[in-house]
């Protein structure tokens, strides 16, 4: 696919937070004194250029764009790249492949801490265009950051079920599938073929000991070499009673003494969260460009209506039917 060139007037904004100097002037002013504020601020460029995060993060001159780009980097993040990837994939109505399995890293309690210190960093600057467009996109990537979290790694090699699709979305899936309909100790089948499920007492965690957990586990019936064919996921119980998927990640210890994903008490509804960094990407764009609709911020717009549809209000069902596009 040909890419389409983003509007002048994004190209602007993703190059002035990488080279601005906090003031006026020319940045290669006084660069010649090697202790300069404008010689510091040409290093954070520089570092921000090479890759070299952390030193980014311990400059005395670094800003909150400067930081924030650091932290997203340290995500594991390439901004051109997530530009590119949502320019090019404008138009699709199939964008899940792209974007969980090739445009996010794998997840893990790091990176995505370092989302949110990237989120901290940006939104230090409520009133600045720049910071409002790159929360925009750290937004974005949270969104789908959170789905493959939950997901956990994508192992394309692993179709226990032999629907060409794998294992771990499938068991992901079923996850979305089962809202509201689990509880303590039951167990059953989900629509997807060859996979049972059976849930675990209530679970309690450290990082969150005043919310009841549920685990459970999705079996597969049959069996490939180097392919689990169980996986564990969470469920949270909400103030009616009912259980609905959790955001986690990673693994940790639960009351039990197992290891179970691990919960993310801060948006601890996995639907809720997703659904609000989606539409915070999309205000943010559409506050920044107007009634424009340059590719970018039309790219956003798609991601969100693909995942939670028109209204900007998300769905088990919907995220559950975003996730099963994923192919081996």
């Amino acid at each position: 696919m040909k890419k389409r060139k983003v509007g002048i007037s994004l190209i602007a904004l993703s190059s002035m937070a990488l080279f601005s100097c906090g003031g006026g002037g020319n940045v290669f002013e006084g660069l010649a004194d090697k202790n300069s504020y404008e010689a510091c601020r040409f290093e954070v460029s520089q570092n921000l250029d090479k890759g070299n995060y952390d030193a980014v993060l311990n400059s005395s001159c670094a800003n909150p764009l400067d930081r924030g780009a650091a932290y997203f980097g340290k995500a594991g993040f390439d901004i051109k790249d997530v530009i590119d990837r949502l320019i090019e994939q404008q138009g699709s109505s199939d964008t899940a492949d792209t974007y969980i399995k090739a445009l996010v890293p794998e997840m893990n309690p790091d990176k995505y801490g370092f989302l949110d210190s990237a989120v901290a960093e940006y939104s230090k600057l409520s009133n600045n265009d720049d910071a409002k467009f790159y929360l925009s996109l750290v937004s974005a990537m949270k969104a789908l950051s959170t789905m493959k979290s939950v997901i956990g790694e994508i192992k394309t090699e692993c179709d226990l079920n032999n629907n060409d699709k794998p294992d771990d979305v499938d068991a992901t899936v079923c996850m979305f599938e089962k809202a509201n309909s689990v509880g303590p100790e039951s167990t059953g089948t989900c629509s997807v073929v060859g996979i049972s499920y059976s849930t675990s007492t209530a679970l309690n965690f450290s990082s969150d000991p005043n919310t009841t957990y549920l685990g459970i586990v999705f079996t597969f019936s049959g069996s490939q070499q180097g392919c689990p064919n169980q996986y564990k996921k969470l469920y949270y119980q909400t103030s009616t009673g009912t259980y609905q998927p959790a955001t986690t990640v990673g693994f940790c210890k639960a009351s039990d003494n197992q290891d179970w994903p691990c919960p993310y008490p801060q948006k601890k509804d996995l639907v809720e969260n997703i659904q609000e960094n989606l539409n915070q990407a999309v205000n943010l764009i559409t506050e920044l460009l107007g009634d424009k609709n340059p590719d970018l911020k039309k790219s956003i717009e798609e991601l969100r209506q693909e995942v939670c549809g028109t209204e900007g209000v998300c769905s088990a069902d919907e995220i559950k039917n975003y996730i099963s596009k994923i192919k081996k």
